[in-house]
């Protein structure tokens, strides 16, 4: 049963990354100007030989066509403007920074997230819990691309602890204001989602009768609240993989992080079409595949639910 709802939810999932790679193909194409536009000094004749070598004389529908083709065999094609580089091979150098963020960044607001929430919803109406929920306001309202300056202005400029920008693998100093700036507003949700959940089930009538036996707080929560408290947290982790994926786009860019979202933006502007497709048939087969997962928690968690 398991095996059969996991290859109906890929089967079911080809339509929707087949749509999203259409409107993102007709999008990239209908931008003014062409990725060779910007080049120097190149005459007529030698724009119609770059133009006939990557098939960008065709007809748009048959670019189209050849480039699902391509794409089915696992080819992303060549890239435009990194010259003897194709998408792949970008792909291959980028996506393992921007997995190493996004999953460190998912896990620490996952984790302080829960216990923020936890804590929030046994002090319901005191101090503790209004600062809590100040601060998950405050998480939410203000964007990732305001806090990545103000912790680069505070921590790399006035303090001196930390690189303003930069990477270099397995030093953690690069990684922990890139890493902060892609959890805070994923932190801010979680505690909230997870606060109100927490009250809803300390308030059942099977937590009544634990308190009325006499079982500690601590034994209350661990045995008996987490587990029905945090499904409605598992169900938000898609879409909040795909807010940490498509922040990255813009935190890579200002911590000079070479991931896929600094490759994006530049192939953007550079018009460098099958970088920006790759880009984004990646992602997009990410979030499908992050939704999935989570389905599948969400069904581990919770027996009474079956694969229909």
């Amino acid at each position: 049963m398991l095996w059969k709802y996991i290859a109906q939810r890929l089967v079911g999932a080809i339509p929707t990354l087949l749509v999203m790679i259409f409107i993102a193909f007709y999008l990239v194409h209908s931008a003014p100007g062409g990725p060779f536009d910007a080049e120097k000094e190149i005459s007529a004749e030698v724009k119609a030989n770059l133009d006939r070598l990557y098939q960008l004389d065709q007809p748009l529908h048959i670019q189209f066509l050849n480039y699902l083709s391509s794409l089915i065999q696992g080819d992303l094609g060549p890239s435009f403007r990194y010259r003897d580089w194709s998408v792949n091979d970008l792909i291959q150098t980028g996506f393992p920074v921007s997995l190493k963020l996004g999953v460190i960044a998912m896990s620490l607001a996952v984790v302080v997230g829960c216990m923020l929430g936890i804590v929030s919803a046994l002090n319901r109406n005191q101090i503790l819990d209004d600062w809590i929920r100040i601060g998950a306001v405050t998480g939410i309202a203000i964007p990732g691309f305001v806090v990545a300056p103000f912790l680069i202005l505070f921590f790399a400029i006035w303090l001196g602890w930390l690189p303003a920008g930069g990477w270099q693998y397995n030093r953690p100093s690069d990684m922990l204001m890139p890493v902060a700036t892609l959890a805070l507003p994923q932190i801010a949700y979680i505690t909230k989602l997870m606060r109100g959940s927490m009250i809803e089930v300390l308030e059942s009538s099977y937590i009544r009768t634990a308190k009325a036996k006499g079982l500690p707080i601590y034994l209350i929560v661990l045995r008996h609240s987490i587990k029905p408290a945090i499904l409605p947290v598992i169900s938000y982790l898609g879409p909040a993989s795909a807010a940490i994926i498509t922040g990255s786009v813009v935190i890579e860019q200002i911590f000079g992080i070479p991931g896929m979202g600094r490759y994006f933006v530049q192939g953007a502007m550079n018009r460098d079409y099958t970088l920006v497709l790759g880009v984004v048939v990646l992602y997009g087969m990410l979030i499908l595949l992050a939704n999935l997962i989570v389905d599948l928690i969400y069904v581990w968690l919770d027996p009474k639910l079956r694969y229909e």
